[in-house]
């Protein structure tokens, strides 16, 4: 017998505990991580020196990278958006962010390919980047991505997950949001450089 099936034949065998377990677990456990993960982020956020959502869709930035027009209220270079590493959906993220699921969460830096002239040249610049700036961002813990997407991802501890959920305190499992949130900020002189280096090569705007 496949695993799936042994797997199957247990959920089957428990149906109405699974079928609870699943209600609470998506109406009531996964969503207050999730809260509070969205406010370890809103807290970091909330200097002078950035700007970010930390809603449904986060993303965040330095206030410096805010690009303002007469044509435009203004906008960011570049962001830093939550996403996924591979686009994998189909596990809880609470589970991808624990290492259990089939994916990684995290941030990926994202330029605005308006702000550098559109994409095409923003995506041949890059596959001449200096090796200065990718070394830079893995030394971080970033992964390159390649043209000029980097993505930084978070592993929360599992073994904190019970009692941050019993005593409704998530500051100590959400350390590693915070953890990632400074190799960010670390990381924008080096994001500094590659706008630097777009500029030198004649790329639009920033």
């Amino acid at each position: 017998m496949s695993e799936s099936r042994k797997a199957g034949s247990v959920i089957l065998a428990n149906l109405a505990m699974f079928n609870e377990s699943v209600m609470l677990f998506e109406d009531e456990i996964q969503p207050a991580f999730w809260e509070a993960l969205s406010k370890a982020i809103e807290d970091w956020v909330n200097n002078p020196e950035w700007i970010g959502e930390s809603d449904k869709y986060i993303k965040i930035s330095p206030l410096k990278w805010r690009i303002c027009s007469s044509e435009e209220e203004g906008y960011t270079a570049a962001t830093f958006d939550w996403s996924f590493s591979e686009g994998n959906q189909r596990s809880y993220y609470l589970a991808d962010l624990c290492g259990f699921g089939q994916d990684e969460m995290g941030f990926r830096f994202c330029v605005k390919h308006d702000a550098f002239g559109g994409k095409s040249k923003w995506n041949k610049f890059c596959k001449a980047l200096p090796v200065s700036i990718s070394s830079g961002l893995q030394a971080l813990g970033f992964n390159d991505e390649g043209l000029g997407m980097f993505f930084i991802p978070i592993k929360l501890n599992p073994n904190l997950l019970v009692n941050a959920w019993e005593n409704e305190d998530y500051e100590e499992i959400m350390q590693p949001v915070v953890t990632v949130l400074e190799k960010i900020k670390q990381s924008i002189p080096i994001f500094d450089e590659l706008f630097s280096l777009a500029k030198a090569a004649g790329l639009a705007r920033v």
